[in-house]
């Protein structure tokens, strides 16, 4: 005798009661991570702000850490910027009224944002050398690398105007070209097709006034990062180079 098949009302209810108890277990096991309070940084705990028990918020300070000579800044990380941070990247740290850059590491990004308005999203950097003597509270520029690429054809962004580049062949002729972009920085523009290394390229003139219906300017290019126009000092000429 064969037993009757289980009705496919059971085994979709069996299964969802299944689903709903993994769910209910990744829920708890993030839950009990979430608990751990871990500071940005290691050394000896000064002081502490909460005992047994006691309800604390995600982001909330709890208490003081000395890490030995270690010096920290602390930022705010736009909803955008977040995605691409993670602890263990390298950066440089600029302090106000000086020149020189120290070498850093991100410890730092906190999960949940500063308001309910999810406007920010504090970040700690902490600088590789100890011992610095840096005042507390003094401002600070930060940089983070967040990609990089080795062996690059780099441009300045002045040179790139709607996906292409105007280029000055061994006849001093002058070429409008497309190329493919890559990693996009403050300053250059990584090219990774149609451009390359040793090549000229023509660059915007910054201090070119701007094209009116009283002052017409001739020239090529247009679109945000701007193109290269006649007057002014006229274009600057720069061949791209490669860069780690």
């Amino acid at each position: 005798m064969r037993a009757a098949p289980w009705p496919a009302a059971t085994l979709a209810r069996d299964q969802a009661a299944i689903d709903s108890a993994h769910a209910a277990l990744v829920a708890a096991r993030q839950a009990v991570a979430g608990g751990v309070v871990r500071a940005a940084r290691s050394g000896r705990i000064v002081s502490l702000d909460i005992g047994v028990g006691d309800d604390v918020s995600a982001g909330a300070a709890v208490g003081t850490v000395v890490g030995g000579g270690v010096s920290t800044v602390a930022t705010t990380a736009s909803l955008t910027q977040v995605p691409d941070l993670a602890v263990g990247q390298s950066a440089s740290v600029t302090v106000v009224g000086s020149v020189e850059d120290h070498d850093a590491t991100l410890t730092y990004v906190s999960a949940v944002p500063q308001s309910t308005e999810g406007t920010g999203y504090t970040v700690v950097i902490t600088l590789d050398e100890r011992w610095l003597g840096i005042p507390e509270g003094v401002g600070a520029s930060v940089d983070i690398v967040v990609d990089q690429v080795e062996d690059a054809v780099t441009v300045p962004l002045s040179a790139v105007s709607d996906q292409s580049v105007s280029v000055i062949d061994g006849h001093g002729l002058l070429a409008r070209r497309a190329v493919t972009l890559g990693l996009v920085g403050d300053r250059r523009v990584e090219v990774r097709e149609g451009l390359e290394d040793g090549e000229q390229v023509v660059l915007a003139d910054l201090d070119a006034a701007l094209p009116s219906g009283d002052n017409p300017l001739n020239g090529f290019g247009s679109g945000p990062n701007g193109g290269f126009s006649g007057g002014g000092r006229g274009p600057g000429v720069m061949a791209p180079r490669s860069s780690p």
